[in-house]
């Protein structure tokens, strides 16, 4: 068993001289550990006693070095020594060390808010960022209960998930709080938390929480500048609603006048010029009351209508000379109507030809006019 722990055979280590060199090539710890020996053994040597145990690190054989507990028993002129490997013991508490430096660096460097509470809210433990937060001294830490910070309904969700957390050891969803502090401080946080277990047993929650009172002002502000779209939104319908009201209202009365003027050249017009035709006229006036009555006409038809509804960019000769078009005038005829030349007249043709979208093309103009209604 010794060589399965060592690697020595008795040939190896003859004496304790040996064994000295060889578990222990280091000097001032071979030395300290002779030291501490001969001294134990001069104390201890006229009582049967057992040492404490004690941890030593061997240099094995193969060169590896290995941690021992060794527990030696003196008895009359003679000892006994058990000894135990605890090398990987050692690992493991070296690995737990390790964890526990990189949890506690991690903890003290955190911009988080990392922090302790018992099952009760009080206090244990608080990073840098929490006590920051709390504005109190790690000493004072203990004398703060967590629910202090919050209001009586807040108080209640959040003692709710503290047994919660007692029972299944671990929190679901983000929780989120409003702290209020006595300066009139208010701070929304978002929060998880797990149970720590000491002996088996729950001992406390760690928590993490998170700053977001930044977020939820934007939030508000998001929700507020909603409403007042909502509210403008709704406001911006009605007045269409309005206007469309308006809109219709003024086409009927607009289609109310037309047809009151319609009915007024029939009633109160016509009848007169009907008259004047049966009077003694000359040529010329025979053919200006011709001109009036197909105007009159023209003005209780839709042409007139299509005309600068649809066309709105002919001007108002243009509309004259394509009206007298429609009824059979020639160039000629038109420019002593309406007292302009020949020449002007063509070229009123030719812009309402363009203005028609038939120019360039074998269509006549007098019957494409006559279409229009």
């Amino acid at each position: 068993m010794f060589t399965k722990l060592f690697g020595y055979t008795i040939d190896d280590i003859p004496n304790m001289a040996h064994w000295w060199s060889l578990a222990y090539p280091n000097k001032d710890y071979r030395q300290q550990l002779i030291a501490a020996w001969d001294r134990k053994s001069i104390e201890l040597s006229n009582t049967q006693v057992q040492f404490k145990p004690e941890e030593r690190l061997i240099t094995c054989k193969d060169g590896t070095q290995k941690h021992f507990e060794f527990r030696t028993i003196f008895l009359g002129t003679s000892y006994f020594t058990f000894i135990v490997d605890i090398t990987k013991r050692k690992q493991a508490e070296s690995e737990s060390k390790e964890k526990e430096e990189r949890f506690f660096d991690l903890f003290n460097r955190s911009l988080d808010y990392v922090y302790l509470n018992d099952f009760n809210g009080n206090f244990l433990e608080a990073n840098p960022a929490t006590l920051d937060l709390l504005r109190c001294k790690r000493e004072e830490l203990n004398s703060l209960n967590l629910t202090s910070l919050l209001d009586k309904k807040q108080r209640t969700k959040a003692l709710k998930a503290i047994e919660e957390l007692k029972q299944t050891g671990s929190q679901g969803p983000l929780s989120e709080y409003i702290l209020r502090f006595k300066d009139g401080r208010q701070v929304y946080i978002e929060t998880k938390g797990s149970v720590i277990y000491k002996d088996h047993r729950p001992y406390a929650i760690l928590g993490i929480g998170r700053d977001i009172t930044e977020r939820k002002e934007a939030e508000a502000l998001l929700s507020k500048r909603e409403e007042e779209l909502k509210v403008r939104t709704l406001h911006l319908e009605e007045t269409n609603t309005a206007l469309n009201v308006l809109l219709r209202q003024r086409e009927k009365d607009k289609n109310d006048l037309e047809d009151k003027i319609i009915a007024n050249i029939r009633e109160m017009v016509n009848p007169y010029v009907e008259k004047l035709k049966s009077t003694t006229l000359d040529g010329m006036q025979k053919t200006y009351l011709n001109l009036l009555k197909s105007h009159l006409e023209d003005i209780t038809s839709s042409f007139l209508q299509t005309i600068k509804s649809n066309y709105l960019n002919f001007t108002p000769t243009e509309v004259r000379v394509a009206t007298l078009i429609r009824e059979g005038k020639n160039s000629k005829e038109i420019g002593q109507l309406i007292n302009i030349s020949e020449r002007t007249v063509e070229f009123h043709r030719n812009r309402i030809r363009s203005k028609l979208g038939v120019n360039n093309k074998k269509i006549n103009l007098r019957t494409y006019l006559l279409t229009l209604q």
